[in-house]
Formats: structure tokens, C-alpha cells, sequence
């Protein structure tokens, strides 16, 4: 841990020194490094450090400098030790890089990505979304992205916006069984049963799409539904052992409360590791 803090603080040094004449993106008004644990990985800080190099402080820094720097300000203030007004400030300066990197490369996608984690970080859905546009005006074709970014309007209840996201990620990724899981599971989500087992059949056995729609049934207060697909899922397959217990449970007056998991709530893309509060999630679907 001191090993790390101590890297911290000379990274910060280190980019203090080579962008001083930069007062958008110095960082010698941060609160203490003392203060921050280093969420990020540190080859990719050891990056960034590279390109300040006295010898090189002549050379025009990269856009992808000025990202790796807002990334890692961005993780730096996901410190939760750290107060209200000390995290904001590093979410602000990180922003500022962001942008520094734009003015280099106006279509620096990277950039336009790490301002909307920045944007969902403090629940501001609408500059989030508008910042995952821009990227993908200048990506179109990164099934990553689009999935990341119906992650993001799953995140924020948008189901509709996250099923049109996912759409576009499985038609540029036909075979990525995720996408379709997820897709499927959204579709659920929001009681389109037949499009969702339809999906859910082009990456799963008949007998666990037929038990994933009964747990969502059950998770959207519809038990009657959830035991008509419990009944096809043993239909398929008489010894599916999960169908048999949710039958049961449901026979017992316990009728299953959690949502298959989907994975939307995961941020691997990543969601951001700096959610403000806890939310309440059903197997990765609220």
C-alpha cells in the first residue's frame, strides 16, 4: 500500500513538472496523494509518466497521455476516504484532461469514452449518453462500445435505449454469446417474452432459456408466468434440475425474488468501479 502511494505521488510530481504552464491540467491544487489509492493499472500510469521525460517536454503531448491522465484521476477519486468536495475536484480535473486530449484530437474516441464513465460516475445520464454519441460517431463499428454503452442505459433504467445499444452490438458481433444473453434478458426485463426466449435460444439450451424467462417472471411479480415457463423448461428437459427447485420454491409460497443474471451490472467495460451509492440489483438487472 505505501509502495503504491508512494508511486502516486511521484506520478503526480511528474506530471505536475511537465504540464505547469497547463493550468487545466495541473495537478498541484490535488488534494494530498496520501489521500488517494491508485484504482488504476500502474504500466499504463508508467505510460503516461513516460511522455514526461524532460527530454521530451518539447515534443506535443499525445492524446492518449491526456486520457491515461484522466483515467487515472477519474480511479484516483473513486477513493472513498477521500470527502465530497476532494473527489469532485479529481473528477473535474479529470474531465479537463478529457478535454485537453480532444484539442489535440478532436476525434479521439478514447476521450469521448472516458468523459461519459466520468458523466455515469455522477449519475449524469443525459452528458454521459451524449459523450458515448460522439465516440461512436467516430467508432460506429465497435460492438465493445455499443454494448458498453446499453450497459450504461440498463444502468440507468433505460431499457428501451439498452436493448437498441444491445441490437447494435450483436449485429456487428454476431457470435458473441454475451451480447445475445444480455440482449435476451433485457428484453425480459421489459415483458417481451417472446423476443427474449428467441434471443436467449441463440446462446443457451431450450430447458434454460425457457428457467431464465421464469426467474425474470417471478422478479417482474408474475408467478403465473414464471410456472408457464418453469412447465416448458421441464418439457425440454423432465430432469433440469434448477426448474424442479423454482417449482418448488413456488409451491412453498417462496416465490424466487432474484433476476438471472445478466451481467449488466458489471462494468468489466467497465462499468466504473466509483458507483456513488448502492444500488439494489436482481441477478445484474434492477
Amino acid at each position: 500500500m505505501h509502495g503504491r502511494v508512494r508511486f502516486a505521488g511521484l506520478f503526480l510530481a511528474a506530471l505536475a513538472g511537465c504540464q505547469s504552464s497547463n493550468p487545466s491540467t495541473n495537478l498541484t491544487s490535488l488534494p494530498s496523494p496520501k489521500m488517494m489509492k491508485p484504482a488504476a493499472g500502474e504500466a499504463t500510469v508508467a505510460r503516461a509518466i513516460a511522455t514526461t521525460d524532460p527530454k521530451k517536454r518539447n515534443e506535443p503531448i499525445k492524446p492518449s497521455t491526456y486520457v491515461a491522465l484522466g483515467n487515472y484521476r477519474d480511479q484516483l477519486a473513486a477513493n472513498p476516504e477521500l470527502s465530497f468536495g476532494d473527489a469532485e475536484q479529481i473528477r473535474s480535473s479529470a474531465r479537463a484532461a478529457y478535454h485537453e486530449a480532444l484539442k489535440v484530437d478532436p476525434k479521439c474516441a478514447a476521450a469521448y469514452i472516458g468523459l461519459a464513465k466520468s458523466y455515469v460516475a455522477i449519475e449524469d445520464a443525459q452528458q454521459a449518453f451524449a459523450m458515448y454519441e460522439k465516440a461512436l460517431q467516430n467508432v460506429p463499428n465497435d460492438a465493445a462500445l455499443w454494448y458498453e454503452k446499453g450497459l450504461t442505459h440498463a444502468r440507468f433504467k433505460d431499457f428501451d435505449g439498452a436493448i437498441a445499444s444491445f441490437q447494435h452490438a450483436t449485429k456487428l458481433d454476431p457470435d458473441n454469446r454475451q451480447y445475445k444473453r444480455t440482449l435476451g434478458i433485457t428484453y425480459s426485463r421489459t415483458g417481451k417474452f417472446e423476443e427474449a426466449f428467441a434471443t436467449l435460444r441463440g446462446c443457451m439450451k431450450e430447458e434454460e432459456a425457457h428457467y431464465t424467462l421464469a426467474r425474470m417472471a417471478c422478479h417482474l411479480d408474475r408467478p403465473d408466468v414464471g410456472r408457464e415457463y418453469l412447465a416448458l423448461s421441464l418439457k425440454a428437459h423432465p430432469t433440469f434440475m434448477p426448474a424442479h427447485q423454482m417449482l418448488m420454491e413456488l409451491n412453498n409460497g417462496h416465490a424466487p425474488t432474484t433476476a438471472p443474471d445478466s451481467g449488466i451490472a458489471q462494468v468489466g467495460y467497465s462499468q466504473p468501479q466509483w458507483t456513488p451509492a448502492p444500488r439494489v440489483q436482481v441477478g445484474g438487472v434492477e
